[in-house]
């Protein structure tokens, strides 16, 4: 670890780079001064917690427990308490200026969306024969596959909405295609994207892989009522025998939990099967990561800091590990859930997803 600082009075400037974590921290702060000569730097690496490095050697980590009680707390064994952040420690001469501190730590990916709301509200397929890009969202059960598609429906249109889709039935294994609507009050005005959410992945149970293999090529028609003890076969009154490109799926977006437990083999084994036959269709695959506010304490204090997060860069690791979707088509997103307005963080990471699934559509769609 090394560091750099220059005093400028009563503030320093530091550079602080963690060599484990190849993480650069580039902030100003405030610092506790001991009128004895040493220094102790005050710094803050992540939003969670508060560090206290003093520059001569040991190492002090300064914990806000969300209240108005800090506590200093030495590896060597002894604890300090702070009860208010404000004034100076009684009984010693360490005086504690604490206000006005601001850093930033380096995201492990950053957001270019500054047009992502008008990219996607003005999005045309770039081949005439298609209306729209066709979104299939699969993965294990209570990924949130509806909710981000209700999300989506509300970034659009600007507000919450309940229900947010076109469709007034909730998700029950029928195939069924959710259009948004792009304006308020024009009931024929929807996007050139569509979604189609198919029952989920279920260890022993849920759709069968054979059906969504069959949903990809467009075969299955809407409506149609997925039997997970009976997959749809050529002569089913569900089967559509000569899809159009617009009945095909032009990307494959698994949706995972970033809070859920382990996913059994037998569903990872139906998800490989899943993006083998998408592989073979040359369909593009990408994923979203969704609750990131309830797996990272420092995403549920504050959404800005979901690049920055370590424990999020490691589950879209073990999420590409799982299922074979490289790191950089990992899209971390919260879904609205319980919200009464819309937030611009929320929809800063919804949109961010959302045209990268669009692009890769067109991608498709312009070599059809």
């Amino acid at each position: 670890m090394h560091i750099q600082h220059t005093h400028i009075i009563g503030r320093t400037t530091l550079t602080l780079t963690a060599i484990q974590q190849h993480t650069a921290i580039h902030l100003h702060y405030i610092y506790l001064l001991d009128p004895a000569g040493s220094c102790w730097i005050l710094l803050d690496p992540a939003g969670s917690y508060w560090i206290l490095l003093d520059p001569a050697g040991p190492c002090w980590i300064l914990l806000d427990p969300t209240g108005s009680c800090w506590t200093l707390l030495d590896p060597a064994g002894s604890c300090w308490t702070l009860l208010d952040p404000g004034p100076v420690i009684a009984g010693s001469y360490f005086g504690l200026v604490f206000l006005l501190i601001s850093g930033t730590v380096d995201p492990w990916r950053r957001l270019y969306n500054a047009r992502d709301l008008q990219y996607v509200k003005e999005y045309k397929p770039g081949n005439k024969d298609i209306k729209h890009v066709r979104i299939l969202l699969y993965g294990p059960n209570g990924a949130g596959k509806s909710s981000f598609i209700k999300s989506v429906s509300s970034v659009i249109r600007g507000r919450v909405t309940t229900p947010a889709l076109t469709s007034d039935k909730s998700y029950s294994g029928t195939y069924e295609t959710f259009k948004i609507r792009e304006e308020e009050g024009n009931p024929e005005s929807f996007c050139h994207f569509v979604f189609n959410d198919v029952m989920d992945l279920k260890d022993g149970d849920g759709i069968s892989s054979d059906d969504i293999k069959l949903t990809l090529k467009g075969h299955v028609k809407e409506g149609y009522q997925f039997k997970p003890s009976s997959p749809l076969s050529d002569d089913d009154p569900g089967y559509n025998p000569r899809p159009s490109a617009d009945d095909q799926v032009h990307v494959l977006v698994c949706v995972l939990s970033a809070n859920s437990a382990e996913i059994p083999d037998s569903v990872l084994k139906k998800m490989a099967d899943i993006r083998e036959a998408a592989s073979e269709l040359g369909i593009p695959q990408m994923a979203i990561g969704t609750y990131i506010d309830s797996a990272c304490p420092e995403t549920k204090n504050d959404l800005k800091n979901v690049y920055k997060s370590q424990n999020l860069k490691q589950k879209v690791k073990d999420f590409s590990a799982a299922v074979g979707v490289p790191e950089n088509y990992i899209f971390p997103v919260k879904n609205y859930s319980d919200e009464t307005n819309i937030h611009d963080d929320v929809d800063t990471l919804i949109l961010n997803a959302l045209r990268q699934m669009i692009k890769l559509g067109d991608d498709f769609i312009y070599k059809m």
